[in-house]
């Protein structure tokens, strides 16, 4: 019989005002944790105390994640067992959340906030596997693609046309997301590479 890891991993958690979305401005300053990762202690758990040390909804504890602070990469029960001591995070939407916020965005025509938002949101998360695999299979890649074939008259179109193609890179490069067999499009990327080529 297996012994049960009593290990724990020391982390530091802070706060970022500009990935809590829907989160209103605390009235007191959300300083930031260091915390002991107990590994027989659900992940859920400590971000339920996290949100409830920094006054955000028990009901809403569940649409949060602890992402890394570098490479903005979502923790999981999966990963967790990866996380060095010492390593700092902060509180994000969870890969589930975001994939539908980023969309959401996506599929609207308001291209200033897409540009400014979204798109730099989605160049954040993409190269998170968990994340891409949720955005593939939410049809987030088919919106990505659309704003090559449809939006080439915006006239805000060059100004964001490097962003989307970050965007699309960051997720392609997941090769369990991504079925290239039936990827279409592709030739409409591969133009919009050659004329944006100064912009990448």
């Amino acid at each position: 019989m297996s012994r049960t890891s009593i290990i724990k991993t020391k982390i530091g958690v802070h706060w970022k005002n500009s990935v809590a979305i829907g989160v209103s401005s605390p009235s007191s300053p959300r300083h930031p944790k260091l915390i002991e990762l107990d590994p027989n202690i659900p992940l859920n758990d400590y971000i339920s105390k996290i949100c409830d040390d920094w006054k955000i909804p028990q009901s809403n504890s569940i649409h949060f994640a602890l992402r890394y602070d570098d490479t903005h990469k979502f923790v999981t029960e999966q990963n967790r067992s990866q996380i060095p001591t010492g390593q700092v995070f902060y509180l994000s939407l969870s890969h589930e959340d975001e994939v539908q916020d980023i969309i959401k965005y996506l599929s609207s025509n308001d291209y200033h906030r897409y540009d400014s938002i979204a798109l730099e949101r989605l160049k954040l998360a993409g190269e998170d596997e968990t994340f891409a695999l949720e955005f593939v299979q939410q049809k987030g890649l088919d919106y990505l693609l659309k704003l090559f074939i449809h939006d080439e008259k915006s006239n805000n179109y060059e100004n964001f046309t490097s962003n989307l193609l970050r965007s699309l890179h960051n997720i392609m490069i997941n090769q369990q997301a991504i079925n290239w067999d039936n990827l279409q499009s592709i030739d409409t990327i591969i133009d919009q590479v050659k004329k944006q080529e100064n912009l990448i």
